[in-house]
């Protein structure tokens, strides 16, 4: 029983020697997040826990720190490199008196790199912070002032637009609906007075163009007469020859030049107008004598009437030019009136549009201003980081080189090599009372020889089992640093000399 206790010993000894050492490093970080500006977007702890172990930090801490670099790493990918950093480091974050305290804890086998890597990490997180917080807040003030040049750019578009409305419909806005109400009622009565002077005009014009009728059939009905009495009247013999001509014209329809009655009647007729004749050359002379009488008399008439004629017309002129000037001043005046119809019919819909304009610009210049408070806090905020940005992270307790490795546990070993030992031998011992076999056999002097032997056998494995539990003892006592120089160094002569 004794062998396998010493079995369990050695094989205790022997791990204790042989497992790999694992350090562990941490640090602890004292981050002010209150302090840091929200639009930065770096204040969720997770987020920021996440972010240590991103692919960069890990990068960053394995090439500050050397990290696999040894012969059995040459086999290793990148990737599976900080797949196996992330696995063996742990971030966490505690509140503490408002503030956040991350710690960071890594672990490795070599005491110095597994330092180095923690406070390069470190290191590196708080430089990127400051980095990143520093960018984001001059992308969100640079963000803001893009903003801003939009809003004053559109600010300056209504504003234009409002002021070439205004000035366009500066006649149709609500302050002048009096006015146009008034000038309308003015421009009305003056339309209808002008309709009425019109409406007069015409009706004279009229009259005068009747006048000027009449005149000219007087004219044209005006006969050149002689003076009553002055003309002598027909004579027996002009209206003797007239029927004679009448008789004649009927007798050639009946009969033929030859018929007796048509030659006897020939020149009868003829001889009637010879005396006619002559009898018309003596009133011929006396009627040229009467004519130079009643000439100065008709001349006198158609001076009258052309005067009359003339001086209608000319009034008649007169009012035409008269009658084209009203119209022109009613044509004026109607559209002087739709224009004012137009203006006052336009009022509600400019003023509504005037309104839209001003909501418009009131809503733009309340977002400017909004930008303005905002952009004016972002340059406090970028003013303060650059000033205080530093001072939020802080390192409490700073990552030391680790003096005792935390794997393996040699107190858990020693303890599970001795309960090893002592059970395997407990159970063995119980197997052998209740299945083995016990004779009694006769007295041999050999046998007391063997029994000798075997006594003496056990004591020497007792005092082998016991010195190996009290080495074994004794190296946990003194800790592994000393086992790992025992390891490079070999054992000491104080153990053979003692």
């Amino acid at each position: 029983m004794t062998v396998i206790f010493s079995l369990s010993m050695v094989a205790g000894i022997y791990l204790l020697f042989t497992l790999p050492r694992v350090y562990i490093a941490t640090i602890s970080m004292l981050t002010d997040l209150k302090n840091i500006p929200e639009s930065s977007g770096e204040t969720n702890p997770t987020l920021i826990l996440l972010s240590i172990k991103g692919r960069a930090y890990l990068n960053h801490a394995i090439k500050a720190a050397e990290l696999f670099t040894g012969p059995e790493y040459e086999d290793i990918l990148p990737d599976e490199k900080i797949v196996l950093m992330r696995k063996n480091l742990s971030t966490s974050a505690k509140n503490v008196q408002g503030k956040t305290m991350l710690t960071i804890s890594l672990r490795e086998s070599h005491p110095e790199k597994v330092a180095k890597a923690v406070r390069s990490l470190a290191n590196f997180f708080i430089d990127e912070r400051i980095r990143i917080v520093t960018e984001n807040l001059l992308d969100a003030r640079a963000l803001l002032e893009e903003k801003m040049n939009v809003r004053t750019y559109e600010l300056e578009l209504v504003e234009n637009a409002l002021k070439d409305y205004r000035k366009k419909h500066k006649k149709s806005l609500s302050g002048k609906l009096d006015a146009n109400l008034n000038m309308l009622e003015k421009l009305r009565n003056r339309l209808n007075n002008a309709q009425e002077s019109l409406s007069t005009k015409k009706i004279s014009q009229i009259q005068l163009e009747g006048e000027a009728a009449k005149i000219r059939e007087d004219m044209e009905r005006y006969v050149h007469n002689p003076l009553p009495g002055t003309v002598p009247p027909a004579s027996d013999e002009s209206l003797k020859l007239k029927r004679l001509r009448k008789e004649y014209a009927k007798l050639t329809a009946r009969y033929t030049q030859r018929h007796p009655d048509v030659v006897k009647m020939k020149a009868k007729l003829g001889e009637l107008e010879a005396g006619v004749a002559k009898q018309a050359a003596a009133i011929a002379k006396q009627v040229e004598v009467e004519k130079n009488k009643t000439d100065a008399f008709a001349r006198q008439y158609r001076y009258s009437k052309t005067k009359q004629l003339k001086a209608a017309e000319a009034e008649n002129n007169a009012l035409k030019r008269e009658i084209k000037k009203h119209r022109k001043n009613v044509s004026a005046l109607r559209r002087q009136i739709r224009i004012y119809e137009k203006r006052i019919e336009n009022t509600p819909k400019t003023e509504q549009y005037m309104m839209t304009l001003n909501r418009a610009c009131e809503n733009i210049q309340r977002a400017y201003q909004l930008l303005l408070k905002k952009k004016l806090d972002a340059d406090t905020a970028v003013t303060e980081w650059e000033k205080s940005g530093p001072q939020n992270f802080r390192i409490l307790e700073p990552a030391r080189t680790p003096q005792k490795p935390v794997s393996p546990d040699i107190r858990k070993l020693f303890l599970f090599s001795l309960g090893a030992g002592l059970g395997i031998s407990a159970g063995l011992a119980l197997l052998l009372e209740l299945f083995g076999k016990h004779r009694p056999k006769p007295e041999h002097p050999k046998s007391r020889i063997r029994r000798i032997l075997n006594i003496a056998l056990n004591i020497v494995l007792i005092l082998t089992a016991s010195a190996l539990l009290a080495g074994f003892a004794f190296l946990i006592s003194e800790g592994v640093g000393y086992v790992d120089q025992i390891a490079i160094s070999g054992f000491p002569d104080a153990w053979f000399t003692s």
